[in-house]
C-alpha cells in the first residue's frame, strides 16, 4: 500500500506525510511544475504543467489497494476503477456507490456557473482545525482497514 495525493491544490499534505511517516508507508506528492513543493518524506513528483498532466502521472502510478488523496472526481473514478481508495480533503472516501452522484452534481454545478441565470453557488467554507482533525482520522481508520484486509 502506497500513498498518493494529487497535490496541486491539496490543503493537507502535511498530515498525509505524518501519518505516512507514523505507518511506515511509501508517499508520493504528484504536482506540476507550478506549485514547488517539498517534503522531508514522501517523494515529490514533479510533472510539465499541461492539461491533467499531474492527474495521468498519477493513473500510470496507482495500483490495486493503494490510497489517493484526491479532490478531483474524474481522478477519483479513474483510481476506483483500479482498485485504489480514495480520500477528498476532508476525509470524505469516494466509492463505487457515491462516485456517480457525485459526477451528476458537479455537472450540474457547472452547467449553473455556466447559464445566465441569477443564480450563484457558494464557494467552500474556510478549512478549520476540525476538518484537518477529521481528515487525519479518516485516513488513519483508511489505513487500518486496509491493513486489516492484506
Amino acid at each position: 500500500m502506497k500513498i498518493y495525493i494529487d497535490a496541486d491544490a491539496c490543503p493537507v499534505t502535511g498530515i498525509i506525510e505524518d501519518t505516512a511517516r507514523e505507518f511506515n508507508l511509501s508517499c508520493y506528492i504528484v504536482s506540476d511544475h507550478n506549485h514547488a513543493l517539498g517534503s522531508n518524506y514522501c517523494e515529490v513528483i514533479t510533472v510539465d504543467a499541461g492539461f491533467d498532466a499531474a492527474d495521468l502521472k498519477i493513473v500510470n502510478m496507482i495500483d490495486n489497494y493503494d490510497i489517493l488523496i484526491t479532490q478531483d472526481y474524474g481522478l477519483a473514478t479513474i483510481a476506483l476503477s483500479k482498485n485504489v481508495y480514495v480520500l477528498n480533503h476532508f476525509g470524505k472516501e469516494y466509492t463505487h456507490a457515491n462516485i456517480d452522484i457525485l459526477l451528476d452534481q458537479r455537472y450540474l454545478a457547472a452547467k449553473i456557473r455556466n447559464s445566465k441565470s441569477k443564480y450563484r453557488l457558494k464557494g467552500p467554507s474556510k478549512r478549520l482545525v476540525a476538518d484537518d482533525d477529521k481528515f487525519r482520522s479518516e485516513l488513519i481508520k483508511l489505513i487500518e482497514r486496509i491493513q486489516g484486509e492484506e
